[in-house]
């Protein structure tokens, strides 16, 4: 048990020991005073005591309390229990976990995932903002051991599809276990992987967007003057929160930290829609105010164009968040985390009409760390994928097929005319020959390019109508 004056001396989070072990981390902050110190203190025996005696309960109320854990090396213990990487909620059907086998393959002798070479690019740019004082060896140390994990993952889960923001997550395993505790930090991320993380590591966005759908019906209920202001555009506002658990959004390790206790202690991966609703609520004068700056500045008075709604919310946590002192991101955290954990009591998801059309096998639905239930979910979004271009393949021979109607009403039109109507169609192809090169490329199509196709064929079909029109007008 730590001393009151390793409690004073190690109270900061931007301490890092000179050797890779990162247990001296303490993820709170304190302003010295004796009384905080003796709180902490009482706090920290007690969730040693509750490791004792593998009281749950207790370390879940601990989690959920002002400071949560405190400080790295419990959590280094408690969230793994939490997670389910632990005893009786790892196991079969009837449990809570598969877990990974204890007799996997070493790494080096997996077959290499297809989406490898993006975990590359996307480790030599992590650790940006945490640890705070690393060496360039230390970081290098960090960066490797963040790789194998992710590599680990994909390759023990084919099934999975990497993302930008996932390794956001698993850096946080990195700094939590240390390195003689890599094989736990494995064991730590395939349960929040499939536990929380699963729906965004499927084939396509369709899951996540309809995860991302339930935060404006939460919004409406929670709030209907603030849904009135910006519940024209779409949630994808929410993307990079939702996916990382706000590790993308989050500069202090700390304020991450806090919120990951009370996201294992809930074990429900719903909170995440929660907190990123409460932290709307919270700060909604000042998004008013900003919608108003920026409409402002544009000459716009009217309404709010979507664009400058997905601008404003899209600083939200880095403006209020990470713009602040330490002190008050913390006290501004713990509001928001408290607010998100009333409106799960008062508004279940079990209430919303988006759940209708979320999968029953997603995290939302069954949050089991097992590998059947992702292949059960894999095999029917591949079914909806199949669906979807089928439609879509009919929606296009449709659209084709007007155009070329169009084209044998155009001989006698005007010069001018038939110019304009040859511009549409060469919008309509390039329309279809975007959808047919990006759907042949899921990765691309998740991180670079949603709705691209979809604004062009609006547009080209928006045009040929305009053009019908005006052929019906001369003929």
């Amino acid at each position: 048990m730590l001393s009151e004056d390793d409690l004073s001396d190690d109270f900061d989070e931007k301490h890092f020991p000179s050797s890779p072990d990162s247990s001296q981390f303490v993820t709170i902050e304190s302003d010295g005073s004796e009384s905080n110190v003796i709180e902490r203190a009482n706090q920290i025996s007690l969730i040693e005591q509750a490791l004792s005696s593998n009281d749950k309960s207790v370390l879940r109320q601990q989690c959920l309390t002002e400071h949560g854990l405190i400080m790295t090396s419990l959590r280094s213990q408690v969230w793994p229990i939490l997670t389910g990487c632990m005893s009786d909620e790892s196991g079969s059907e009837d449990g809570s976990c598969t877990g990974p086998s204890a007799d996997s393959v070493p790494i080096q002798f997996l077959s290499p995932h297809r989406d490898e070479s993006q975990v590359q690019k996307d480790v030599d740019r992590s650790y940006i903002n945490y640890p705070e004082g690393l060496t360039t060896s230390q970081e290098l140390a960090l960066k490797e051991r963040l790789k194998r994990l992710i590599v680990r993952m994909l390759r023990e889960v084919p099934e999975l599809n990497y993302y930008q923001g996932y390794h956001d997550v698993a850096a946080v395993a990195t700094i939590i276990f240390e390195e003689d505790q890599e094989e736990v930090a494995f064991e730590f991320l395939y349960n929040v992987t499939l536990r929380y993380l699963r729906d965004h590591m499927l084939q396509d966005l369709d899951p996540t967007i309809k995860q991302l759908s339930v935060i404006p019906e939460l919004l409406k209920k929670v709030d209907y003057g603030l849904w009135k202001l910006i519940g024209s555009a779409k949630p994808v506002y929410a993307l990079s929160a939702v996916i990382s658990l706000f590790a993308h959004e989050f500069n202090r390790f700390a304020d991450l930290c806090l919120l990951w206790d009370a996201i294992f202690a809930e074990r429900d991966p719903s909170l995440v829609l929660y907190v990123y609703v409460a932290a709307m609520v919270r700060y909604k004068d000042q998004i008013s105010d900003d919608l108003d700056t920026l409409s402002m500045s544009e000459g716009e008075t009217s309404s709010y164009p979507k664009e400058y709604i997905h601008a404003v919310l899209g600083r939200l946590i880095s403006k209020n968040l990470n713009g602040v002192s330490a002190e008050k991101s913390h006290y501004e955290v713990s509001a928001i985390i408290r607010h998100a954990l009333e409106i799960k009591r008062n508004q279940p998801l079990s209430r919303l009409r988006a759940m209708k059309s979320i999968s029953k096998y997603s995290c939302l639905k069954n949050a089991k760390a097992s590998t059947t239930i992702l292949s059960l979910q894999c095999a029917e979004e591949e079914k909806l994928i199949r669906k979807r271009r089928r439609k879509e393949g009919r929606r296009k021979r449709r659209l084709v097929a007007n155009s070329m109607n169009l084209t044998k009403r155009v001989n006698n039109l005007p010069l001018l005319l038939k110019v304009s109507v040859g511009v549409g169609l060469f919008t309509l192809l390039f329309t279809l020959t975007l959808d047919q090169r990006y759907s042949s490329s899921s990765s691309s199509f998740r991180n670079k390019l949603v709705g691209l196709s979809v604004e062009s064929e609006k547009l080209a079909r928006s045009f040929l109508h305009s053009v019908a029109d005006g052929v019906r007008g001369l003929t």
